[in-house]
């Protein structure tokens, strides 16, 4: 029976995340590895500026990276906050700042991060490396 739920449950989530991605406009997706590796797609407001992104992580989680403003700012720094789980179940949160480098245009770059926060109210730092398309 947990089998069967276990299965359910993702298949839910599979679903849930493909029509979400689908029906992006503008789709922008980033791959890296923070305090543990993640894929996620942008997340837009009405304006068209990136403020933020939402994904999976290798450690059966959902992560969430939001700007404090709108937009990334290419050379320059981006202050977020971040939520998620572990483990499905297990929370963390984290605050930090990357640097956007261009790689060709506004679409392409690479990011370097530092940040802080919780898991399970045990301090957590990590430094980390995205690439965004």
């Amino acid at each position: 029976m947990n089998k069967v739920l276990v299965i359910l449950f993702f298949c839910t989530l599979l679903l849930t995340l493909s029509v979400e991605v689908l029906a992006q406009e503008k789709p922008e997706y980033i791959i890296g590895i923070n305090n543990f590796p993640n894929f996620g797609w942008a997340q837009y407001n009405k304006e068209g500026k990136i403020t933020g992104y939402k994904g999976i992580n290798v450690l059966l989680g959902y992560s969430q990276k939001m700007y404090f403003e709108p937009g990334i700012k290419l050379n320059s720094f981006n202050p977020f906050w971040g939520l998620g789980t572990v483990g499905l179940i297990i929370p963390y949160g984290v605050v930090g700042v990357e640097y956007a480098i261009p790689v060709d245009d506004e679409k392409n770059y690479f990011t370097i991060s530092a940040e802080i926060g919780l898991v399970l109210m045990v301090p957590i730092t990590g430094i980390g490396i995205s690439y965004v398309w």
